[in-house]
Formats: C-alpha cells, structure tokens, sequence
C-alpha cells in the first residue's frame, strides 16, 4: 500500500509541474490596423488574424518567419510562436497598413506582444 502511495504522489507531482496549457489569442484586421493593440503570449500560444474588412490582406512577418495566404472576408490565419524573439509583421497588400512586433516566449517568463501604429 505503501508503495502504491508513493506512486500516486509521483505521479501528482508530475501532472502538476506540467506547463501551462497554451493559449489562442484574436486579432482582427480591418481598414489599415491590427485589433487588439497588445497581447500577450507565452511559449506555444497560437495567434490567430481574421479579416473582419470588405478588402483582401495579407499577414507577413517582415523576417519571413510566417506568412499567411490572401485573407478574404472572414478568413483567418495562425501562426504558434515557438521561439523567444521579437517578430515584426505587416499586411503585405496594404503597406500604409499598421505593423505589429509580437515578443516571443522566453524560457523562463511570459513575454507581451505589442503590435505598435
């Protein structure tokens, strides 16, 4: 029995040093901006763009990291950032559109992403 105790404490203890569960974040495009103007994400985060405009977009990370397809209305495109870094991004089609800097996941703490006009 006491064996099976120490077992189950183990186990516990692992299920509870377990990562954070990662997270999806939203941003809209619409006009010539992103929607929301920061979020914040941690390693394994998906952010998710969605054309919420009547015209095409386009999402591209100014380094080439990612690179959405022709966003029509309503469309969306993800991306999971996976390493610490900043990552600068824009909308191809529309270069007057406002561009975003996204703070990747370090390894020890959460990081902000803060798309800026």
């Amino acid at each position: 029995m006491r064996k099976l105790m120490i077992g189950f404490a183990a186990a516990a203890a692992l299920v509870a040093a377990a990562p954070a569960t990662a997270a999806t974040r939203n941003v809209s495009i619409f006009g010539s901006a992103f929607s929301p103007k920061s979020v914040t994400v941690t390693e394994g985060d998906t952010v998710v763009w969605t054309n919420k405009d009547n015209d095409i977009h386009q999402v591209l990370g100014d380094k080439g990291e990612f690179v959405s397809a022709i966003l029509k209305t309503n469309q969306s495109y993800s991306f999971t950032f996976k390493a610490a870094g900043t990552y600068n991004y824009h909308d191809e089609l529309h270069p007057t559109a406002t561009c975003a800097s996204t703070r990747g996941p370090p390894t020890t703490s959460p990081s902000r992403w803060t798309p800026t006009s």
